[in-house]
């Protein structure tokens, strides 16, 4: 199984990713351990940033120094 990952944008394209943490933390809580398909569908035209600064929450939360 896969779950895809989208992190919210708003109108200026800036990330939510307090948000983003919150919804990967349930699924980390809840020991999900399958592939994140991460997904950017923001008006940034910079999908390759974006991207890496959702990765960097996705290390955050599923890392090995994960605070529990």
């Amino acid at each position: 199984e896969t779950c895809q990952a989208k992190v919210r944008t708003d109108a200026d394209g800036r990330l939510d990713l307090d948000e983003y943490r919150t919804c990967l933390r349930v699924l980390a809580d809840a020991g999900y351990a399958g592939p994140l398909a991460l997904v950017h569908d923001g008006p940034d035209a910079d999908e390759w940033g974006r991207l890496e600064d959702a990765h960097a929450v996705v290390r955050e939360v599923f890392g090995p120094d994960r605070a529990a």
